[in-house]
């Protein structure tokens, strides 16, 4: 190997690396939770409320307990999916 292919070496890894970064960054993205919105949670009884405040923290009301704890699973799910991807 010749210091002529030494350019053409770094540019493919140079190449390669932004590929992969960019993979990357647009996973991140996909993986935080959605906040804003409605959604059709299946096997709700009555409508349950997700709010959260400036820091993210979110409040749950709902009439029956059983979907308020089905929330609550949905969104621990939601905010550990960015642990798994």
């Amino acid at each position: 190997m010749t210091r002529a292919h030494f350019p053409r070496i770094l540019a493919a890894l140079g190449c390669g690396a932004r590929c992969r970064f960019g993979c990357v960054g647009s996973r991140c993205a996909a993986s935080l939770p959605i906040i804003d919105g409605r959604l059709l949670l299946p096997g709700l009884t009555a409508p349950v409320t997700i709010e959260r405040d400036a820091a993210g923290v979110p409040t749950i009301t709902g009439a029956a307990r059983v979907d308020l704890a089905r929330a609550l699973g949905y969104l621990h799910g939601q905010d550990d999916s960015s642990r798994w991807t």
